[in-house]
């Protein structure tokens, strides 16, 4: 069984690991957040703002730029992110956090 036909892990994306700090906001309103995994479907955030979900939100990555997505879950500090960015874009900037993150 592989990892798409496991229903435990219904992921599209695989997920990098990472720890990175950045922003998130919600209309125009920004908190420090940390990126704790990230693929090009989203990301898992650290963020002590409550999200109601399907809000849009912009992840805001230094050196990398803005990156639209919406809430797919939250849970107290802990919001999974849906992004609906590039699918490319995304993917240059997660080989970069990856990298020298």
């Amino acid at each position: 069984m592989n990892q798409y036909d496991d229903p435990a892990n219904r992921r599209q994306h695989a997920r990098k690991n990472v720890l990175f700090r950045t922003r998130v906001s919600v209309s125009g309103v920004a908190v420090d957040c940390e990126i704790l995994d990230i693929s090009t479907g989203g990301a898992r955030v650290n963020a002590p703002m409550a999200f109601e979900r399907n809000t849009e939100v912009v992840l805001a990555v230094d050196q990398l730029g803005n990156f639209g997505a919406i809430v797919a879950r939250s849970n107290n500090n802990e919001h999974g992110l849906k992004f609906n960015d590039d699918p490319e874009r995304i993917g240059e900037a997660i080989m970069l956090i990856a990298t020298y993150g």
